[in-house]
């Protein structure tokens, strides 16, 4: 994957650096799809394309939600992220569907949970 794909993909995508910030947007937004990644993590290289993919085609009032396991770690451990890649569906401010891994079936699942449910 090149670094310029990569980047065009995270614009599209919402980062915070604080806790506190994400917290606040979290409560202020019904729908709330977090992906957490990170530069050195293979597996989320591997699925990134699809991910876009499922990312771009999720309603517009679904807020996307990127963090960098490294560059944010104060979000990941408000988060409890233990691995990476992990995608969470957070509705009304509460975690509602969780995934960790890279299986493409489950990653697949996740959003068709996400698309059921928003």
């Amino acid at each position: 994957m090149d670094k310029f794909s990569l980047t065009k993909y995270i614009m599209s995508e919402i980062t915070f650096n604080t806790r506190q910030e994400f917290k606040q947007f979290i409560q202020t937004n019904q729908y709330v799809v977090v992906r957490v990644s990170a530069t050195w993590c293979g597996p989320c290289k591997r699925i990134h394309k699809q991910v876009a993919g499922f990312t771009r085609n999720l309603p517009s009032h679904v807020k996307r939600v990127f963090v960098d396991y490294d560059a944010h770690r104060d979000v990941a451990k408000g988060l409890r992220i233990k691995s990476v890649p992990t995608f969470i569906l957070i509705i009304g401010g509460q975690p509602n569907i969780c995934l960790v891994g890279s299986d493409i079936t489950k990653v697949t699942n996740f959003y068709k949970g996400v698309a059921s449910r928003v």
